[in-house]
């Protein structure tokens, strides 16, 4: 028995200890685990899926697209409304303070000018006449060179004003009673903002009270402006009482102050200015400082004094030309000296306005025209041998009118 037991231990003992099956099982089980390379064959799926993964990740052209198509539609516009906004609150205020700078420089420029009435100067002048329409009517046709004044009512418009023109022939800076050698109608319409220069031949025949006839250019030294002024709005049935007076000095002056203007000359006008101020010139676009403009203006010997005005035109409309081209320096420049140099019966707000309102004429053609047309005077002789244009007045009045009132 005792013997028994022991093998029966033994024997389970034994079988407890050698039984291998769970650990083998257990390390063939860790040893599959650890030696089996499924993990590394079946990388394959897992790289495909990577590179699925990543090519969606990778590939950033659809997303980068989105994301730039998405930034600019939210957050681009946000800049550029921004700036356009500062950029549209800059004009904005800059457009403001030309808007109120602008008058309050021109109103101070204006102070630069010599202001009169036509009487002021007719009474210092030590002469007094009647200019009543009554009065030149009456005088119509009752005087030797047979000249008549047009009959009916002087038409008025408000957004036509109508300024004459005069180019008197001082030297020297200081106006006096000197005789008027250039004058000019100059029409603007506030309506159509258009503008015409009419030029008015010196030598025309009119009538004068208390005097003989004689040419329209020597009205200004028997009366001034206020003469001159009521003997083109009888002649020429016209509503006209404005007038700018400037002098051949200022006018250099004016020239000058601009840089000069270029003028398209003949071989004629060449070699007279060549004759008269020296220098070389040729044919064909020159450049002129105040003198020669001066010279081409007043040259009449080389043809007639109809060619003559129509020079002065010329100069005019190089002058116009050339302001369209100064900085606003130079325009400030040209103001101190143009505007000190004028004399007129404007008032300083009529001035104010008409200047303010160049802007929208200096792009407009100028219109022009010469008085008398075509065919509608003829020549005579005073009882001194004196001759003057007799010339049609109503039907001049007739053309003056369709051009400045359409």
């Amino acid at each position: 028995m005792p013997q028994y037991t022991q093998k029966t231990k033994y024997v389970v003992a034994d079988t407890y200890k050698v039984t291998p099956t769970p650990k083998e099982i257990k390390r063939v089980e860790t040893d599959t685990y650890k030696v089996a390379p499924t993990p590394k064959v079946t990388s394959k799926p897992k790289k495909t899926k990577h590179v699925v993964a990543d090519t969606r990740k990778v590939a950033p052209k659809p997303k980068k697209t989105k994301h730039v198509v998405a930034d600019t539609h939210k957050v681009t516009p946000k800049p550029k409304k921004s700036r356009l906004k500062k950029l549209g609150k800059t004009c904005l205020a800059l457009v403001l303070v030309l808007i109120i700078a602008t008058p309050v420089y021109v109103w101070l420029k204006l102070d630069k000018m010599e202001y009169v009435t036509p009487q002021e100067i007719s009474q210092g002048m030590g002469v007094s006449f009647d200019i009543s329409r009554e009065n030149y009517l009456g005088m119509s046709g009752a005087n030797a060179m047979n000249i008549t004044i047009p009959q009916g009512d002087i038409y008025t418009d408000k957004k036509v004003v109508n300024i004459l023109l005069l180019g008197t022939d001082e030297r020297s800076e200081e106006y006096s009673e000197a005789r008027s050698d250039s004058m000019m109608i100059l029409s603007i319409n506030k309506r159509d903002n258009t503008w015409k220069v009419v030029s008015l031949e010196r030598a025309m025949g009119v009538l004068i009270p208390n005097r003989q006839p004689d040419w329209l250019t020597h009205t200004f030294s028997y009366g001034g402006p206020e003469l001159v002024l009521a003997t083109v709005r009888n002649h020429l049935k016209l509503d006209i009482d404005k007038y700018v007076r400037v002098n051949f000095a200022v006018f250099e002056d004016v020239v000058d102050a601009m840089g000069g203007i270029e003028i398209s000359i003949t071989d004629k006008e060449a070699e007279y200015l060549i004759h008269t101020c020296g220098g070389s010139f040729g044919i064909g676009l020159q450049e002129f400082n105040g003198e020669f403009a001066l010279q081409y203006a007043r040259m009449r010997k080389i043809d007639n004094d109809w060619k003559r005005v129509e020079r002065q035109r010329k100069v005019i409309s190089a002058m116009v030309t050339k302001a369209k081209t100064l900085n606003p320096i130079e325009l400030n420049n040209l103001a101190n000296v143009a505007l000190g140099g004028i004399q007129t019966n404007l008032t300083k707000a009529e001035m104010s306005s008409l200047i303010l309102h160049a802007p929208f004429l200096i792009n407009k053609e100028m219109e022009q025209l010469t008085v008398p047309v075509e065919d509608s005077f003829y020549t005579d002789y005073d009882n001194t041998g004196k001759s003057m244009y007799i010339v049609d007045f109503q039907r001049n009045a007739d053309v003056l009118h369709e051009l400045f009132y359409n």
